[in-house]
């Protein structure tokens, strides 16, 4: 049964690289998701890693104005408790942050399930929808926007952060789907635009 772990988030920074710890706990079948923006090119990422492995790129998507969100994880089960994520980019990039959960009962292989990417303009509210085929998935998504961004209906924010980190967030559905079409929601107090990875 998967479950939701720990989160911890970096600090904003105008550089080529950006570090923070997670701790992942000791429990089975681990998983840790990652996301960050920038304002760049999509072409900047150079790698991003937890405990000095590479993680896996779910998508990367544009807000517009050239600031992008990303979404990758990692699964392992031989790391164990605190460690780094670093997200390196190829030259040095202003508004660079992160943010990453972790979660435990996550399948092995397989991942992810499936993915696809959300986006809208002048809007207060996004949906992002998924067609699972695995039974007991949970959707996970990153969301960007041009304003504070927060949960919307059936959708649990996990990296809610004070500013300047106020504006991407990582998201899921706080238990199981069964498969097929499923939906998470990203909202904004104000009509701005919207973007989301969804795995």
């Amino acid at each position: 049964m998967i479950a939701y772990v720990s989160e911890s988030a970096s600090s904003e920074v105008s550089a080529t690289s950006v570090t923070w710890a997670l701790d992942i706990g000791t429990t089975a079948n681990r998983l840790v998701l990652a996301c960050g923006r920038w304002a760049g090119a999509v072409t900047d990422i150079s790698d991003v890693t937890y405990a000095g492995n590479s993680m896996t790129s779910v998508n990367t998507v544009d807000l517009g104005g050239n600031v992008f969100v990303f979404l990758r994880y990692y699964l392992t089960n031989s790391i164990t408790g605190s460690n780094n994520v670093v997200i390196t980019l190829s030259a040095s990039k202003a508004s660079l942050m992160g943010k990453a959960t972790a979660y435990s009962g996550v399948a092995q292989s397989g991942q992810p399930d499936a993915q696809t990417t959300a986006s809208g303009t002048s809007i207060t509210s996004l949906t992002g929808t998924i067609t699972t085929v695995a039974a007991n998935c949970w959707l996970m998504c990153a969301g960007k926007a041009g304003d504070a961004v927060n949960a919307g209906a059936g959708t649990t924010e996990r990296t809610n952060e004070a500013a300047p980190g106020t504006d991407f967030s990582l998201f899921d559905s706080n238990g199981a789907k069964a498969p097929g079409s499923n939906s998470l929601i990203v909202t904004t107090p104000t009509s701005v635009s919207i973007v989301m990875v969804i795995a």
